[in-house]
């Protein structure tokens, strides 16, 4: 799945956070709790136990959503991947 069909998901997992921000699969677990634990405060029901909330994920990262698109669409235009391995 490419990184720009990522964005449209509103509940992200684990591999869909690495292959978002292209980090490792320890920097995506990481991300993944702190943003369980924002969804865990802030959400009475979590419909998914192994998703958490794009809008949780990008305040963890202190980065708004216009901010993660234009990089996404930047790496695409200098000829960067707009997926990671896939």
């Amino acid at each position: 799945m490419a990184r720009e069909d990522l964005l449209q998901k509103v509940y992200l997992t684990r591999t869909d956070i690495q292959k978002l921000f292209i980090v490792s699969r320890g920097a995506g677990t990481r991300i993944f709790n702190a943003a369980m634990a924002i969804d865990d405060e802030e959400l009475k029901f979590r419909p998914w136990p192994n998703r958490v909330r794009q809008k949780s994920v990008l305040k963890v990262l202190h980065i708004s959503f216009n901010e993660l698109e234009r990089q996404i669409k930047s790496a695409r235009y200098l000829g960067g991947s707009s997926t990671s391995g896939n």
